[in-house]
Order: structure tokens, then C-alpha cells, then sequence
């Protein structure tokens, strides 16, 4: 993954993320980038379905579209900083041996560090969003005011 984010698809999907008409523009095919990414996306989740299947040996709906299951893996990505290769790795290790530590001591406390996570990571993907507002917002207005073109001459 890390060779990937590094690579000129990497690079790629980045400047989509960032700025899709700008990277069109530069050259980005970004409808065959974005198709990519979610195949590699696909091929990743399946991989990761796979491996869950194995390790627990039985497949049921209950079990596989468990709530909770889904809550913690987003929180994993969001806690380790989405957007960054070992973040989630890092958010993943975290959140599971805080989980793990909270249910076998009281079950009720690890409901409760979920709701005080996804609260947190709510509150900080807010706080980035204004404050890269308030940086554009501050570009703009340091840039100078534009003269409009002085009339031609009398002639």
C-alpha cells in the first residue's frame, strides 16, 4: 500500500482528492483512476472477508453484518487518520487492545469508548474542516485586488 500511495496512480488519486477538474486538466484520466480504486478497494475488502471467514470458521448474517463490527473498523480508520498509510494500521492495533481491555472488565465501558471516539473524531473532522475554510479564506483575501484595464486613449 505504502508503494502505491507513492507510485503515479498514488500521486493521481491524490490530486483527485484534492482538486478533480484540476487533475483532469493536468492530464489525470480520473474515471479510469476512480474505477481502479474501487476494484483495489474491492480486491482489499475481499481479501480481509476472506481472511474473517477463515479465522472464525462460520459464516452467518448476524455475525457478519454485526453493528458493532462495522462501528469498529470505521473507528479504527478514523482514529489512525484516514488519508495516510499507517494510520489506520496504528488506529486498528489501538482500538483493539482498548476494546479488548474494556469488554473483558466491563462490558458496558467499551459501548461507551466507541460513543466518546466517533464524538471525538466527529468533533475533529469539523475543526479541519473550518479551519481549512478560514486558510482559503485568508488566501483569498491576501490576494491583491485585480486593476481592471485603463481605457485606451483618446485619439
Amino acid at each position: 500500500v505504502f508503494w502505491l500511495s507513492r507510485s503515479r496512480f498514488g500521486f493521481g488519486l491524490i490530486s483527485i482528492r484534492e482538486d478533480e477538474d484540476a487533475a483532469a486538466v493536468m492530464g489525470v484520466n480520473t474515471t479510469l483512476y476512480k474505477v481502479i480504486a474501487f476494484a483495489l478497494s474491492g480486491l482489499f475488502t475481499a481479501l480481509a472477508g476472506g481472511i474473517h471467514a477463515y479465522w472464525i470458521t462460520f459464516i452467518e448474517p448476524e455475525s457478519a453484518f454485526e453493528i458493532t463490527l462495522n462501528v469498529k473498523m470505521i473507528i479504527m480508520a478514523v482514529f489512525g487518520g484516514p488519508g495516510s498509510v499507517f494510520g489506520p494500521i496504528i488506529g486498528a492495533f489501538a482500538v483493539s487492545t482498548v476494546s479488548g481491555g474494556l469488554a473483558t472488565k466491563i462490558s458496558s465501558l467499551a459501548g461507551l469508548f466507541f460513543g466518546v471516539v466517533i464524538v471525538v473524531a466527529v468533533v475533529a473532522v469539523l475543526m479541519r474542516r473550518r479551519s481549512a475554510a478560514k486558510k482559503e479564506e485568508e488566501q483569498v483575501s491576501e490576494q491583491p485586488p485585480q486593476n481592471p484595464p485603463s481605457p485606451p486613449p483618446p485619439t
